[in-house]
């Protein structure tokens, strides 16, 4: 015991993808909690910062981001909450 329960995120989506200028990022929590959400450009490298060490609340969350700053090609999207991180692949046109 005393190891992170991977249920605690429930869910983890974008849609569309690919996408043009808009993204929407949504997740569930099955508890309250630290998230971050950043995306990565295929060199690894930070390229924006969508969510910061934000208290979230338990619950189904989404949110709109802009890509219009971003070059078309392939990003991760890396979800953090807590120890636990998912990753989904994203392509901008």
């Amino acid at each position: 015991t005393g190891l992170p329960d991977s249920s605690v995120i429930t869910s983890f989506k974008i849609y569309p993808n690919p996408a043009a200028n808009l993204v929407t990022v949504q997740y569930a929590l099955s508890e309250t909690g630290i998230v971050h959400i950043e995306i990565y450009n295929s060199l690894g490298n930070l390229v924006k910062t969508v969510i910061s060490s934000e208290t979230t609340p338990k619950g189904n969350h989404q949110t709109v981001v802009s890509l219009e700053d971003l070059i078309p090609g392939i990003y991760s999207i890396i979800y953090q909450h807590g120890s636990l991180r998912k990753t989904k692949m994203l392509a901008k046109y």
